[in-house]
């Protein structure tokens, strides 16, 4: 089966790509925001109609601006596909979203598929409508969608930009510093999860959404010891507060391993090490 990954320029679209053609099974094409701009209609359409019907597409691209654009151009791309797959069907569509979509959640909230989303940012608002969208026009289309909903992902190739990732480039460094109370808890997810998720997925006809995490959120804190532990660094605490990031992250998981397998994600500890061992190994 061959897989279009739309944004396979980025970090997770990419990484996916990769793990993907190791496996042999499924064969991925990527395609960066320069082969296939998803904001502009003519060019998408195009790309799409080299696309055969029993193919797959992975939506990985996404607009993180700031301000309301962000919504406009999530769901453009939504837009923008739905529109050209009227003419070229596809076997499926997997859509990578973000739990942004839940916004902030009262403490103590366990959050499952059934929460009501509550965005409380233009990126979980975009992506929330890009969800519905879809979700309304490939039915009308007859084209399984599946919606992954992703929480903090980090993985080699993040270029350190996740929480896991600067807490080894500080931790390499001498100090991993943590900013506020560091008690906010939260689910990383290593990316090497994700291509497994996926070819379950359109191996087994999966549809719906689906909040993929690993049940096991853990605090800033938490994270930072067993970072230091492994890079044998100190912690060092700041006063400054990261603003509206200080609020739990916990969720259920029960949908996610009831329709894929009971899989198990890989734990922060082995998945921190990983990350640890490849970064040493660039160094």
């Amino acid at each position: 089966m061959k897989i279009h990954i739309l944004g396979g320029s980025g970090f997770i679209g990419g990484h996916i790509g990769e793990k993907l053609s190791a496996a042999g099974d499924i064969h991925p094409v990527l395609y960066s925001s320069k082969s296939c701009n998803l904001l502009d209609p003519t060019q998408t359409t195009s790309t799409l109609n080299s696309f055969a019907k029993d193919d797959a597409i992975l939506l990985a691209s996404a607009s993180f601006k700031k301000d309301f654009s962000a919504v406009e151009e999530n769901l453009l791309m939504a837009r923008t596909i739905t529109e050209a797959l009227a003419s070229t069907p596809v076997r499926h569509l997997i859509y990578l979203s973000s739990v942004d979509v839940y916004g902030r959640v009262e403490s103590g909230s366990v959050i499952n598929e059934a929460l009501p989303p509550y965005p409380a940012n233009p990126y979980g608002l975009g992506k929330l409508a890009a969800e519905y969208w879809l979700g309304q026009e490939l039915c009308r289309l007859d084209i399984p969608l599946t919606v992954l909903r992703l929480p903090g992902i980090y993985g080699p190739g993040d270029s350190q930009r996740s929480v896991v990732g600067k807490m080894v480039k500080c931790g390499m460094d001498g100090y991993i510093t943590v900013n506020g109370k560091g008690e906010a808890r939260r689910d990383f997810v290593c990316a090497d999860d994700l291509p497994g998720i996926i070819s379950l997925a359109l191996s087994k006809r999966i549809t719906g959404t689906y909040n993929i995490a690993t049940g096991r959120s853990i605090s800033i804190n938490m994270l930072a010891e067993i970072m230091a532990g492994l890079l044998g660094c100190k912690i060092r605490y700041a006063d400054e507060e990261p603003p509206m990031r200080d609020f739990d992250l916990i969720f259920d998981t029960s949908k996610l391993r009831k329709c894929f397998d009971n899989i198990e994600l890989t734990g922060i500890e082995e998945g921190a090490r990983r990350y640890i061992n490849q970064a040493s190994v660039k160094e």
